[in-house]
């Protein structure tokens, strides 16, 4: 396996400072970056519930507001909200 110069000397750095476990990747066991979201998995249960045990069929887009209606769910944009202070 070919390594650069400067990982090579990172890979050192970090043998030195933990042991064997250093040269071990810090992402193993970790969460995937691509996972639904939670709220996402909520909507989709809710849908399945609605099908499976009531019979309805209501699109997702009707049920995410039926849920941000009653607080049981809350969109992105409000969760981000930014702050920009004036110069």
């Amino acid at each position: 396996m070919m390594v650069s110069l400067r990982h090579a000397y990172r890979l050192k750095r970090s043998l030195i400072k933990e042991g064997s476990e250093g040269l071990v990747l810090k992402k193993v066991g970790a969460p995937s970056n691509h996972q639904m979201d939670k709220s996402q998995m909520e909507l989709v249960l809710a849908s399945e519930y609605l099908v499976e045990r009531l019979g309805l069929k209501i699109s997702l887009s009707s049920v995410r507001s039926i849920m941000i209606r009653h607080g049981i769910w809350t969109p992105n944009r409000l969760k981000q909200v930014k702050i920009h202070l004036l110069r």
